[in-house]
């Protein structure tokens, strides 16, 4: 008589990390204004109107949208290189431009599937910038209950 084996599973699945050399960047330059150009009108026609689109985009306050600190958190978000000092100096001399590639990358991002206004399934990562982290099981679908 033969006896049936059980399948043992030896390996879980685990979430994997493909590193393609690219380095992170910004999708358009500093100066690059005219690439958009809703998004250069409204920075030159109706910037707190475009500071708030960029703040409400990142969920953070209508009042955040011209900051350093706005700055920062969304290169920090997507690894792109600079520091406190450079977005300081950059939001200092050229506020509309920043707040402009900040739209317009947010706009290219979101086009492209890759923008996110929180870090859902994301986490900070020790040297900066958020990782991937695997996405949780599906919740399942809960039916209302009806009464008798």
């Amino acid at each position: 008589s033969t006896m049936a084996v059980p399948t043992v599973v030896t390996l879980q699945p685990q979430a994997v990390a493909v590193a393609t050399g690219a380095k992170p960047m910004w999708q358009t330059g500093l100066m690059d204004c005219f690439t958009d150009w809703s998004v250069c009108c409204c920075g030159l026609f109706c910037f707190p109107c475009l500071a708030c689109t960029v703040a409400g985009d990142m969920n953070e306050c209508c009042l955040c949208g011209t900051s350093v600190a706005m700055r920062t958190l969304y290169r920090t978000r997507y690894n792109i290189p600079g520091s406190i000092c450079s977005d300081c100096c950059i939001s200092s001399c050229c506020l509309v431009c920043s707040v402009c590639q900040i739209k317009r990358d947010i706009n290219r991002r979101r086009a492209m599937g890759i923008f996110w206004s929180v870090c859902p399934f994301l986490v900070p990562h020790a040297m900066g910038g958020c990782v991937w982290l695997p996405s949780p099981p599906s919740l399942p679908l809960l039916l209302p209950l009806q009464m008798p």
